[in-house]
C-alpha cells in the first residue's frame, strides 16, 4: 500500500489505485496515467489528465507554495517527505544562462522511495580487502536499484561504525527534509545536498573527516577528479554509475579518466530479471 504522503499528492481519480510495488508513477498532459511496476507499464486509468490536474499535483507536492520549491523545481525536481521524488518537467523560465523556475507543467514522475533494509547483504562482504574498506564503483540502467543498493551500504557501514560522508546532489540517496533523512542511516553518517557532488565531496572531506564517501550518479570529470582527491586523502569512495554493462561502461568517454585516476578498488554490477537482482562484481582491472 502506497503511504499518505504520495497518494495525497495524486489526483483523486487516481487514489488507491497505484498497485503494490509500484517505483513510479508518470503523469502526462493529455495522456493516461501509469506506473511502473518490475519494469513493465500499468495504466492506472482509462481517463486522460489535464494540465490543470498536473498543476495540481505540484502545488499539493509544495503544499500550495511553489515558490519556496523553486530552487528544487529550477533543477527539475522535488523531495517529498516520506523520501520520495517528484521529477517535472514543463516551460523553463532562463534568465542570464540559466534556469530560474519552471511553470506550464505538463508532466511529472513520482519516484516511490523504499528503504530496504538487507539489499546490500550480497554485496557488503565484497566492498571490505580484509578489515579494510574498498573503494566500490555500482553500475546498472536506470531503474534496478542502485540508489537503494547504495543507500543500503551506506547504513551498514554507519552502524559498523565508520563514518560516512553523503555528496547528496539531488536529495536521492538521503531525502533530507528541513534538515532531517528520511531514511534510516544509522548515527555515523553527514550529508550535504543541494550543491554539485563534487563541491560537496570536498567541503565533506575539509569538514567532516569521513573515512567512507558516498556518491550517486557519477556524470562529469569534475565529479571523478573531486573523488580521486578524496582517496589521495586516505578515505574510500561508494559511488554509482549508469551503464547497462562492463563493456558499456568501458566505452564511456568518463571511463578513460576513471582508468587513468584507477582509485576504484571493485567494480559490482547489478542485473535484473522481473524484480529479482543478481550481482558481478570483479576487482578493478581485471578482465571483463
Amino acid at each position: 500500500m502506497m503511504d499518505m504522503q504520495m497518494e495525497q499528492i495524486l489526483p483523486a481519480v487516481l487514489q488507491r489505485k497505484v498497485p503494490a510495488g509500484a517505483e513510479e508513477i508518470r503523469l502526462r498532459s493529455g495522456c493516461r496515467p501509469l506506473a511502473m511496476v518490475d519494469g513493465r507499464a500499468v495504466w492506472l486509468d482509462e481517463g486522460r489528465l489535464t494540465p490543470a490536474q498536473i498543476k495540481e499535483v505540484v502545488d499539493r507536492a509544495c503544499r500550495y507554495s511553489i515558490h519556496s520549491y523553486q530552487d528544487q523545481l529550477a533543477q527539475g525536481y522535488l523531495t517529498i517527505q516520506g523520501g520520495h521524488r517528484m521529477g517535472v518537467c514543463g516551460q523553463a523560465v532562463m534568465q542570464q544562462g540559466r534556469v530560474q523556475m519552471m511553470r506550464n507543467f505538463s508532466s511529472v514522475n513520482l519516484r516511490v522511495a523504499r528503504q530496504i533494509v538487507g539489499a546490500a547483504a550480497p554485496v557488503y562482504p565484497l566492498c571490505f580487502d580484509g578489515a579494510a574498506p574498498l573503494s566500490v564503483l555500482l553500475f546498472s540502467p536506470p531503474g534496478y536499484g542502485k540508489t537503494t543498493l547504495l543507500r543500503d551500504l551506506i547504513r551498514r557501514f554507519s552502524l559498523a561504525g565508520w563514518r560516512v560522508g553523503v555528496a547528496d546532489e539531488r536529495a536521492e540517496i538521503c531525502a533530507m527534509v528541513q534538515g532531517q533523512s528520511q531514511f534510516d542511516l544509522g548515527e555515523q553518517v553527514d550529508v550535504i545536498t543541494g550543491c554539485p557532488k563534487a563541491l560537496g565531496a570536498m567541503m565533506l572531506l575539509k569538514t567532516m573527516s569521513p573515512q567512507i564517501l558516498a556518491v550517486d550518479e557519477i556524470t562529469s570529470p569534475e565529479d571523478v577528479q573531486a573523488l580521486s582527491a578524496v582517496v589521495n586523502c586516505g578515505v574510500r569512495v561508494l559511488a554509482t554509475i549508469h551503464a547497462w554493462s562492463w563493456e558499456e561502461l568501458r566505452r564511456k568517454p568518463l571511463f578513460t579518466l576513471l582508468e587513468r585516476e584507477r582509485f576504484f578498488d571493485r567494480v559490482i554490477g547489478i542485473q535484473r530479471r522481473g524484480s529479482q537482482r543478481t550481482y558481478v562484481s570483479q576487482r578493478w582491472g581485471e578482465p571483463a
